[in-house]
């Protein structure tokens, strides 16, 4: 009876880049981005990248602009998600971000 070869173990690598699957983790995470403050002209955002949390004066450009970052890495629907829940702890969080979506509609067409 003839000996039975091994198998030679394969080990598969995933297709998406490190990056890829870090922002996966943020989307499918339960812990929100968004930290608000007492004072609701401040938040805190962590970024996905680094794992900082960024402090942005609300409806500055920067904060704006950082936003735009966010949405480009593809967490748009965890923001809308966030800054829904936010939205408890201040009301500006919550209009600034719809405010922004209706000008980036309003933009687009």
């Amino acid at each position: 009876m003839p000996l039975k070869k091994s198998k030679v173990f394969q080990e598969k690598k995933d297709s998406k880049t490190e990056f890829q699957l870090k922002i996966q983790s943020y989307i499918n995470s339960s812990y929100s981005l968004i930290v608000p403050v007492k004072d609701d002209t401040v938040i805190f955002i962590k970024d996905p990248v680094n794992g900082d949390n960024i402090k942005l004066k609300v409806n500055t450009q920067e904060y704006y602009e950082f936003l735009e970052r966010l949405i480009g890495y593809g967490l748009e629907q965890k923001l809308d998600k966030d800054f829904a829940w936010a939205g408890q702890f201040g009301n500006r969080y919550n209009e600034s971000w719809v405010q922004y979506k209706n000008n980036k509609t309003k933009q687009g067409e």
